[in-house]
């Protein structure tokens, strides 16, 4: 019997071998293919799992229906979870399933157009039961992310930072915010620097946090940007960012304005500036400017 060096090279002598029959019989494929890589038992661990859910049939059932390579993929992943809790396992199992896919049908060998995959990736993250299904968002954002997109590296950040759905763990969120901010993602850019600034899952380096901000045109950027300031006693420079990003219509800022309006700190005070920036924040639904003009007396409706 011919042994090969890697799992790959086993599955393409044997679905040439004996072609579409595979699908017929999974366990004898399963058996084979280990007998013909036998130096590789963690690959034939990955292997055995992924053919105790029977992945092999739902692959077949996806190939018959002419499926989408993102429909494909989401049914692998599905399987995956179902296999094992262990995250590493579950990619090494999507990534046997891929190989057998392409070895069965040349049309699985690349994906055209990641984006599906991304969306696939979203519709399991807005399902319920969460513990279920984001899991499957997971594999599937970060499929999306090695085919090359970068939409999905915020989702990833976040839902690690914040174990929804899955076990937190903090430095793989930190490295997918900072593959993020990298990649130009604004909101990805502001989470990264508030937590520099505040030196949450990382060294705490103020001057860096806003550098990071000072490069992005954006209102949250800019309230950040004051807040660092006043809270290190730079009343004007915080009054400057403030009123950028009071300008841009964020709530916030508009409230902290008032507030410096109406305490001069950082500007003259002037009271009339401080209630119209008030009743601009009232109007955007904040309840502390809705409280400060009701003791002035004044209306914001």
């Amino acid at each position: 019997m011919t042994q090969y060096n890697t799992i790959e090279d086993a599955i393409f002598a044997l679905t040439q071998k004996f072609g579409i029959e595979i699908l017929d019989n999974t366990p004898r494929f399963i058996s084979i293919l280990s007998d013909y890589a036998p130096n590789h038992a963690s690959e034939q661990i990955n292997i055995r799992a992924f053919a105790r859910v029977n992945g092999m049939v739902q692959i077949a059932v996806c190939i018959e229906r002419k499926d989408s390579y993102s429909a494909l993929l989401a049914a692998i992943c599905e399987r995956a979870v179902q296999a094992t809790d262990d995250m590493e396992q579950r990619s090494a199992i999507v990534g046997q399933a891929k190989m057998i896919a392409a070895a069965l049908d040349k049309q699985y060998e690349k994906c055209d157009d990641p984006s599906l995959v991304y969306a696939e990736g979203m519709s399991f993250f807005r399902r319920f039961p969460r513990d279920t299904n984001i899991p499957v968002a997971i594999l599937l954002f970060e499929e999306s992310y090695r085919l090359g997109c970068n939409d999905a590296l915020l989702y990833l950040a976040n839902t690690y930072l914040k174990g929804k759905g899955i076990q937190k763990n903090a430095e793989k969120g930190m490295y997918y915010l900072e593959l993020a901010t990298e990649k130009g993602n604004i909101r990805a850019s502001v989470d990264y620097a508030e937590r520099i600034w505040r030196g949450e899952g990382i060294e705490k380096d103020i001057h860096r946090a806003v550098a990071i901000l000072k490069g992005l045109n954006d209102s949250n950027a800019f309230f950040m940007l004051g807040e660092i300031f006043r809270e290190n006693m730079e009343y004007e420079k915080a009054f400057e960012y403030y009123l950028k990003g009071a300008e841009c219509n964020h709530v916030y800022a508009q409230f902290a304005i008032a507030l410096a309006f109406a305490t001069g700190q950082g500007v003259k005070r002037d009271m009339k500036e401080a209630k119209k920036w008030l009743k601009s924040a009232a109007r955007l639904g904040h309840s502390g400017a809705r409280y400060k003009l009701e003791e002035l007396g004044e209306k914001w409706d």
